[in-house]
């Protein structure tokens, strides 16, 4: 059963850009036997490291279905070719198919609903009342926290008057 494979590679700087074109052409038809789905032109690329004493590249890709035992044929003549400076062939998964899109058939418009505006809860005097005595009540521990901080103020200040204080012998 064949298989889909992807060829990434490498075409030396040397050539000019009329010429890696042909030599990726002469790289498909070596293809013959396979399908070619998708051809990338060559293009020129900057490398991270030089490959084979070059910085620069022509970096290509072709994706093709073929029969698995026909991939060391390929591989050796990737490998004879002296412009090609390295080259990568991987197995690719086939991706299920996607369903045709029906173009005549109408969509219905979505139909708009306004929601209706929620009525506000009647609040409750005796709930009112209650609400009340709770902010008093904070109000009140508020106060005491108050009246804590002053009195620690003022041992505060009383301790640093007695330290400070000079000695008197009796």
């Amino acid at each position: 059963m064949p298989k889909i494979y992807d060829l990434t590679y490498l075409l030396s700087p040397e050539l000019n850009e009329n010429e890696a074109q042909q030599l990726a052409q002469q790289i498909s038809a070596g293809l013959a036997d396979s399908k070619i789905i998708k051809t990338e032109t060559p293009r020129m690329i900057g490398l991270s490291y030089a490959i084979k004493k070059q910085t620069t590249a022509f970096l290509a890709n072709i994706i093709f279905e073929t029969e698995p035992d026909k991939l060391g044929e390929i591989k050796n003549n990737l490998e004879k070719e002296g412009k090609v400076l390295r080259f990568l062939l991987t197995n690719r998964k086939r991706l299920p198919e996607a369903p045709a899109l029906i173009v005549n058939e109408k969509i219905s418009e979505p139909s708009i609903t306004v929601p209706e505006p929620i009525a506000e809860p009647e609040v409750k005097p005796e709930k009112i009342k209650k609400a009340a005595k709770i902010s008093k009540s904070k109000k009140a521990d508020t106060d005491k926290d108050q009246e804590q901080e002053t009195d620690l103020k003022q041992i505060g200040d009383d301790l640093d008057e007695i330290l400070n204080a000079p000695l008197t012998e009796n």
